[in-house]
């Protein structure tokens, strides 16, 4: 066991992210094959009593899901139908009510006037049972999406280190202007001036704007049938810029806005993230994994060199 740091330290890792989320098949896809490049006896255990509770916890995962998307769908539905139903029993109950009737008739609308309120008691009875269900699921919902955002800040902390400047996969800070496109702009307007200085404080000054929460160069529109959020290309302020320095900035500026909107909206400053430089987008999980045992795997063969 002390002889493999590196793959004890790592396993622990993955082990403290995946297991937090309950993503037992990728632990023990890890689990396999690092046993496989390490051949140590003592992960044919781990594996074995890892598969065990992947199959137990998948089988019981799997029965949860479907259960609250059926009980999610039929919710909705039933929902839908029952307010149809009250807004029906509504509108005979007072069409009974105003029936001008004899005396030999008033016993049965009396009658049939009790039965349309009971009904109408029982279904929004139901229905307050049901939104109180479609509540519960949303909560669950929430708890679910914050699991998994916080094994991705868990998977940002312990990996970065891992990443070189080659892989396909690396640490990117989203919102962060890239200072290229303003030197390029500045050496070549203020080619006879300090250009460095003017470009630096540039640059500085438009990660102040981006950082500023009171500026909002955003609209909404429809594209493919679709409300989004787009940039507001009539902002004064990007319409200077892309004026003054062309078109390279203005996406520079406009690119670290879009990221910062998806991403941290509501604090307005960089967030690391594992991305995918290829395909440039965040990494999913499984890539994070794969990148993971490609690189115990290379270890392995360093070794025996």
């Amino acid at each position: 066991m002390d002889h493999h740091p590196l793959f004890w330290k790592t396993c622990w890792k993955v082990k403290n992210i995946l297991q937090s989320t309950g993503h037992w098949h990728f632990y023990l896809q890890i689990l396999h094959g690092l046993y496989l490049i390490f051949n140590l006896p003592q992960m044919k255990d781990m594996v074995v009593d890892s598969n065990h509770n992947m199959e137990c916890l998948k089988e019981e995962h799997g029965k949860i899901t479907k259960q609250l998307e059926e009980s999610k769908a039929l919710n909705e539905l039933q929902q839908k139908n029952f307010i149809e139903e009250i807004q029906k029993l509504r509108r005979e109950l007072h069409n009974q009510s105003d029936v001008e009737s004899d005396e030999g008739s008033a016993g049965n609308l009396n009658t049939a006037i009790t039965t349309f309120q009971n009904q109408l008691k029982d279904k929004m009875e139901y229905l307050e049972r049901v939104e109180n269900l479609n509540s519960f699921l949303v909560v669950k919902e929430q708890e679910y999406k914050q699991e998994l955002l916080d094994a991705r800040k868990e998977s940002i902390n312990s990996l970065q280190d891992m990443f070189c400047s080659r892989s396909q996969l690396g640490i990117k800070r989203l919102g962060e202007l890239d200072p290229k496109p303003f030197r390029d702009s500045c050496s070549q307007k203020y080619s006879n001036e300090p250009w460095q200085e003017i470009s630096a404080m540039l640059c500085s000054s438009w990660e102040d704007n981006l950082k500023n929460s009171a500026w909002h160069p955003f609209k909404i529109t429809e594209v493919n049938g679709v409300l989004q959020k787009i940039i507001d290309e009539n902002d004064e302020k990007l319409k200077l810029l892309r004026d003054e320095h062309g078109e390279v900035v203005y996406k520079a500026v406009t690119d670290a806005l879009m990221e910062i909107e998806e991403y941290n909206s509501s604090g307005r400053y960089t967030v690391p993230e594992i991305w995918n430089w290829k395909e440039g987008r965040r990494a999913t999980l499984k890539e994070i994994i794969q990148y993971i045992i490609r690189q115990l795997k290379a270890h392995k063969r360093k070794r025996k060199v």
